[in-house]
């Protein structure tokens, strides 16, 4: 009696995992989704899938996960099993549109975004993912109409003014950016791209102090946030303020060492302090990245002849005007 008791309890564990792994398996991968832990949320979903092929959700999570580490051909897999599964499922649509768009694959992302709406007309996300569309193919006023069709669809969605600040720029139709930017990141105080996009409108306005409050707060969010460094770093060397610009410069490489602009750049901050080996070193440097660029052949022959290197920088002045400078 006593073992067969025991062996009742040992099963029931077992029994009660079973029964509750699917499920469990998907909500911790949305979790981990959630978290950007997504190879974390991929292997629960993995899991959610072989115990039960026929979960919709699962896929497109899986999907989701797989569209942010970039494994594109994966997470359009996902999406295509998802509406396999369910043919209405109006977000899978929504999100392989977003992977077509990214893989410029325009006409495929439009009729998914057409497809996602024949099912849901207000399905706000998709007027703003086919707006960006077709401000890619630069049809502005089809894209503005989506814009403004998403907004009105769902008027908390700030990646809507976001988008339609963009197309405002892109117009020269600065004082609309900036308010569009400026309701995006009152729905979302941590929108770096919005306080980046404000910035680029600030910069051209030359609200400096404006554009690098807003620089300053976007790579708060996002620590790594490379173009943000580079605009406070060409902000700072118009004011002439080198050694500032030099710093931001560094991170950027410290980032990503591959930026040719951003070695030119420092180079150019270097000769303005008037430390030409330094700047020696960086046009160098962006040399060996884009060896066909005779601009910087030729920033670099003016800092080898002012350092007294007056052979060696004739010689990259020569090189300068055979690439065409």
């Amino acid at each position: 009696m006593k073992v067969i008791i025991l062996l009742i309890m040992a099963l029931c564990p077992l029994k009660e995992c079973f029964c509750q792994t699917t499920e469990d398996y998907k909500s911790k991968g949305i979790a981990k989704l959630e978290l950007k832990d997504y190879k974390g949320a991929i292997a629960d979903l993995d899991k959610a899938i072989e115990i039960d092929p026929k979960v919709a959700d699962a896929y497109f999570y899986r999907g989701k996960a797989k569209y942010f580490i970039k494994d594109y051909k994966g997470g359009l897999s996902d999406y295509n099993k998802a509406i396999e599964i369910n043919p209405t499922y109006v977000k899978a649509y929504n999100n392989r549109a977003i992977i077509e768009n990214d893989l410029k694959n325009y006409n495929a992302a439009l009729k998914d975004y057409n497809k996602a709406l024949k099912i849901d007309h207000a399905f706000a996300k998709s007027y703003v993912g086919r707006g960006i569309v077709k401000y890619e193919l630069k049809h502005y006023e089809r894209a503005m109409v989506d814009y403004n069709k998403s907004i009105s669809y769902d008027s908390t969605l700030s990646y809507s003014y976001y988008a339609r600040a963009n197309l405002e720029y892109a117009t020269n139709q600065n004082q609309l950016a900036m308010a569009d930017y400026g309701k995006a990141i009152k729905i979302d105080s941590t929108f770096a791209d919005a306080y980046y996009g404000r910035s680029i409108v600030r910069h051209v306005l030359r609200n400096y102090q404006g554009a690098i409050s807003d620089l300053t707060m976007a790579v708060k969010i996002e620590p790594d946030f490379a173009n943000a460094y580079d605009v406070l770093g060409n902000i700072e060397f118009e004011l002439k303020n080198f050694q500032k610009a030099i710093d931001y410069y560094t991170k950027i490489v410290e980032i990503n060492p591959g930026f040719a602009d951003v070695w030119y750049n420092k180079g150019c901050a270097e000769y303005a302090r008037k430390d030409y080996e330094a700047a020696i070193k960086d046009y160098s440097k962006a040399i060996e990245i884009r060896p066909e660029d005779g601009k910087t052949y030729y920033a670099r022959a003016l800092a080898e002849i002012d350092s007294g290197q007056k052979k060696i920088g004739e010689e990259d002045y020569r090189k300068a005007v055979d690439l065409g400078y």
